[in-house]
């Protein structure tokens, strides 16, 4: 969608998430709610990880990041947007006034497979018909952060490089794990970890970054090493 244009073009970048299985219902409601409940995505058929990362929307930070660093965007220019659907995949708005649309089915073949063959004219992927049943009426939901706190993190993710993804990922990935076993709860999956991310145990390495994947290792076992001890 943006190979071949100027990044000074991008006004925005919009990477759209469905809300999971629980868009329409309240946080509060959510305490006890069952992992097997939070595993039931209504679109996409996913691992155990990844479903319960898109129930709190932690799987779009982590795409928001990752966009950031693969193609050297402002992260100010990406936001995120529901689409429950799931047939738009991401939004670009250009400051010359036009907008491009990512579309495909609820198949991460086509995503994959495209990347690989990005550059071979001859690829050809065996769908059906484009699906006007589902462009028709399509509709986009602005995320609301009371029902999915965890997009606060957003507002504090460092310009530069530092171990902040890697503290990230790592408490959330400790915390999923928990969450599966059943030894904590649905809410206390995402306030632990708007909690723990603003330790300063943690805050003190946003300014420093790793130099090798020693260093990446390093920091994942301080990280488990803090979370076995205090939590």
């Amino acid at each position: 969608m943006i190979k071949n244009e100027k990044k000074k073009n991008i006004k925005k970048i919009y990477l759209t998430a469905s809300g999971g299985p629980f868009l329409y219902k309240k946080l509060l409601n959510m305490k006890n709610v069952k992992a097997k409940l939070a595993l039931k995505h209504p679109n996409w058929n996913m691992g155990k990880k990844i479903s319960i990362d898109s129930s709190t929307m932690m799987n779009k930070i982590f795409e928001l990041i990752e966009a950031n660093k693969i193609f050297n965007i402002d992260i100010n220019k990406f936001d995120i947007i529901i689409h429950p659907k799931s047939y738009i995949h991401a939004v670009v708005h250009f400051n010359n006034g036009l907008v491009k649309f990512l579309s495909h089915d609820t198949n991460m073949e086509v995503p994959i497979m495209n990347s690989l063959y990005l550059n071979n004219e001859y690829f050809i992927y065996n769908d059906n018909k484009l699906n006007f049943e589902i462009l028709n009426g399509i509709n986009f939901i602005n995320p609301d952060k009371k029902k999915f706190p965890l997009l606060n993190i957003i507002k504090i993710i460092p310009i530069k490089n530092s171990y902040f993804e890697t503290i990230l990922i790592t408490i959330n990935d400790e915390l999923v794990t928990r969450y599966l076993r059943g030894k904590i709860n649905y809410f206390s999956l995402i306030n632990n970890l708007l909690k723990m991310i603003k330790k300063p145990y943690f805050t003190k390495y946003y300014q420093s970054s790793p130099n090798n994947i020693n260093d990446i290792k390093s920091m994942i076992n301080k990280v488990k090493n803090y979370l076995n001890k205090y939590y």
